[in-house]
């Protein structure tokens, strides 16, 4: 969190029921309060609250503003129902059902309409995918073609409302090792860091098993949309939470307190019980993401309703819930200070937190080579964190280079890619990235920065070269003109699906002189 903004975030934790007096909190500028308010999903309990407690404290200009765009938050999940309870008259209720997860779920339940908070889509399960597609499609709903997540089964879309169909939610917990780790700080492991390679622990659930603790809702727009029960819907959300925490650490919204602030309220609704929440946590192995949980709403409200179950993995203190450098369930860990780092996730911060390799880019005249062998120390990438099977470092070569146009990467492997399905990533923080994969001997490319004319694949004598070739035109808020820029390079191996290796490498690039 950047110290000039933490007042904006005083504001944002009175919104979910803080006591701050905030008459004394000072705010200067109205599009950066408007902005943590909107990325923090609170701005239907802030306008709530203001109104009764502090009417005159904010500008009418900024009021009008959230109040318009809370409306339009309401319209489009008013849309949402309306179209669920449009599909609900071509559907037979008999061979197909659905269940709507997140989303307006907590309106449903309450009927309290300051919850309503901005979602980009729908989230449903069902018991016959063809039978729920085949009544999208008959609402005029057509499938977007879109690169479906492992627990995603379908994506159909009409105008902008989106249907996004799982066929299991994914709920993650730490494997042994990790969990007995004393933590995961970049600082405590200097230099080139190795980490064994043991997978996310992953438990899934089903449509059954969200059915037998479903309801509808209670609101006239929500009384025909089978809705999640309060206990399963703390799980869900907590899992939610949880796994886009550990799975997305460039993910900018890391901490919405609106979602915080919805679990905490749904821990005093009339029909929490204490024991079936435990027995859902215990039964999908929840025990970890709600703890994390629990650390979450201590650190950001000033009172946890959500219970305390005395598991040992509520004694797990901050540092030791590390997060996956690489957005998957397998490559290195990394744990952060502490919670209020969540308020500031760029890719700056992500780099500095690690500890960076500085490589200076090249000239007309010179070329720098850095490399993770080089003898020299001020051309050796120091800093990587490698998890593999064995202790073993993955040689790496590379050189950046600068102009007008582009920025340009050559990272050279000094290995084969027989039997070998690999993935070299540049990621410049999220969404921000492209990806070079090799897989069952063909090329393909990822990302949104680069094409396919933008990535080149060569092989030598020493190995694999893979340029990479981005045009500032593809990066906000980067230009030639820029001193420095940070990045991390992920470079992903499998042989098979038990061997597999992840590196990350950390870099601030320098501008160095272009002649």
């Amino acid at each position: 969190m950047k110290i000039e903004n933490s007042q904006y975030y005083e504001i944002a934790k009175w919104a979910v029921g803080g006591t701050q007096d905030i008459n004394e909190v000072n705010i200067t500028d109205d599009d950066i309060l408007f902005q943590v308010l909107k990325e923090q999903r609170v701005i239907g309990r802030f306008l709530k609250r203001m109104k009764s407690d502090y009417p005159k404290k904010f500008s009418n200009e900024l009021i009008e503003k959230l109040s318009n765009f809370q409306n339009d938050i309401e319209v489009r999940n008013r849309n949402f129902m309306k179209v669920l309870n449009e599909l609900n008259e071509v559907i037979d209720s008999r061979n197909s059902s659905y269940i709507v997860i997140k989303g307006f779920s907590y309106y449903a339940l309450t009927g309290e309409s300051q919850s309503i908070r901005y979602s980009t889509d729908i989230d449903l399960f069902c018991n016959e995918f063809q039978l729920l597609k085949a009544g999208l499609s008959s609402i005029n709903f057509v499938d977007t073609n879109e690169f479906l997540s492992p627990h995603e089964i379908g994506n159909m879309i009409r105008n902008n409302i989106v249907m996004d169909v799982h066929n299991y939610f994914p709920v993650l917990s730490y494997p042994k090792i990790v969990q007995q780790q004393k933590d995961y700080l970049p600082d405590q492991f200097q230099g080139y860091w190795f980490q064994k390679n043991q997978e996310l622990r992953v438990t899934k659930i089903y449509y059954n098993d969200l059915l037998e603790n479903s309801t509808f809702g209670i609101t006239v727009d929500t009384n025909n949309i089978k809705i999640l029960e309060p206990c399963m819907l703390i799980l869900i959300l907590c899992a939610h939470i949880f796994k886009d925490y550990v799975w997305e650490p460039y993910k900018v919204d890391l901490l919405r307190l609106g979602e915080l602030a919805e679990i905490n309220d749904l821990c005093k609704h009339e029909k929490f019980d204490k024991n079936k929440l435990l027995e859902l946590i215990e039964k999908y192995d929840a025990k970890v993401a709600v703890s994390f949980v629990r650390h979450l709403l201590i650190a950001f409200f000033e009172c946890c309703n959500l219970p305390s179950f005395n598991f040992s993995e509520e004694r797990l203190e901050w540092v030791q819930f590390p997060q996956k450098m690489v957005g998957i369930i397998w490559g290195p860990w990394v744990s952060l200070n502490n919670p209020y780092q969540l308020l500031d996730r760029n890719i700056d911060a992500i780099v500095n937190h690690i500890g960076a390799n500085e490589i200076i880019t090249s000239s007309l005249n010179k070329k720098n080579i850095y490399s993770t062998y080089s003898k020299d120390k001020n051309k050796n990438l120091a800093r990587v964190i490698h998890w593999s099977k064995e202790i073993k470092k993955l040689e790496i070569e590379i050189t950046i280079d600068w102009d007008s146009e582009n920025i340009s990467f050559n990272i050279l492997i000094m290995d084969d890619l027989l039997y070998v399905n690999e993935y070299v990533r540049i990621n410049f923080g999220t969404p921000l990235f492209s990806e070079w994969c090799y897989i069952n001997e063909k090329q393909e490319i990822k990302g949104i920065i680069v094409d396919k004319d933008g990535i080149k694949m060569k092989k030598n004598e020493k190995g694999h070269s893979i340029r990479f070739i981005v045009p500032w035109s593809k990066l906000p808020n980067h230009s030639p003109s820029n001193h420095s820029l940070s990045v991390m390079l992920n470079v992903k191996r499998i042989w098979n699906n038990i061997d597999k290796e992840s590196v990350v490498i950390p870099i601030e690039i320098i501008r160095g002189n272009q002649t």
